[in-house]
C-alpha cells in the first residue's frame, strides 16, 4: 500500500516507485546487465515459483503443514471438498505451465538446475549484479526466502540449502530487512 493505493506485483510496484518517487534500483545497470537481470527474474518468477508451488502442495513432507495453514480455519466438513478442489486447480495450473507434466523427481531436478544457475550467477558477489542492490535481488530474495526460511520441510528446501552462497545471500538480505541476522532455521 502506498498512499491508500494497493500495489501488487513487482513490475507494478517498481513502475509506481519510479513514477511517484524517482526510485530506480536498476538505474546504474548497463543494457546487458538489465537483460541478464530480466532473464534471471523470469527464471525465478516463471519457473522456480512453480517448483515452489509444487513443493508446498504436492511434496508429501510439506503438504500436511501447508494444508493445515491454509485450510485449518475452515469448518471440518468443508476441508475435504476445498482440499480436493484446490489440488485439482493447482495440478491443472502446473500442467498448463509445464512443470506438472514431469515426475516429482524430475521437478526437483529442474528446480535444482534453477537454483544452480542462480548460485553460479551470484558466485561470490554480494548481489546478483555486483556491489549494488537491484530489482533482481529483491525478487530472488522473495522466492528464495520462501524456500529457505518458511518453516515447512521439503526436498526442495534441502536442495536449496546445498547452495551456500544463496543461503548467505538470503541471510544478508534478512539482516538488512529486519536489522539483525535471524539465521537459518
Amino acid at each position: 500500500r502506498d498512499e491508500g493505493r494497493l500495489l501488487t506485483g513487482s513490475r507494478r510496484i517498481l513502475a509506481h516507485l519510479k513514477a511517484s518517487r524517482g526510485i530506480d534500483p536498476d538505474a546504474g545497470l548497463s543494457e546487458r546487465q538489465r537483460a541478464e537481470a530480466l532473464a534471471l527474474q523470469r527464471l525465478v518468477e516463471e519457473h522456480l515459483a512453480f517448483a515452489i508451488l509444487w513443493a508446498r502442495w504436492f511434496d508429501p513432507q510439506a503438504r500436511p503443514a501447508v494444508e493445515e495453514g491454509f485450510l485449518g480455519g475452515l469448518a471440518a466438513p468443508l476441508r475435504p471438498w476445498v482440499r480436493a478442489s484446490l489440488h485439482l486447480r493447482l495440478r491443472r495450473l502446473l500442467v498448463f505451465q509445464g512443470l506438472g507434466r514431469h515426475a516429482p523427481e524430475e521437478i526437483l531436478e529442474l528446480a535444482r538446475e534453477d537454483l544452480a544457475a542462480l548460485a553460479a550467477y551470484l558466485a561470490d558477489k554480494p548481489f546478483f549484479m555486483g556491489e549494488q542492490l537491484t530489482t533482481i535481488d529483491a525478487v530472488a530474495y522473495g522466492f528464495l526466502a520462501n524456500i529457505l526460511f518458511v518453516p515447512v520441510e521439503s526436498d526442495l528446501k534441502r536442495v536449496a540449502f546445498s547452495f551456500p552462497n544463496l543461503v548467505a545471500f538470503c541471510e544478508t538480505m534478512e539482516a538488512g530487512i529486519y536489522g539483525e541476522d535471524r539465521g537459518s532455521p
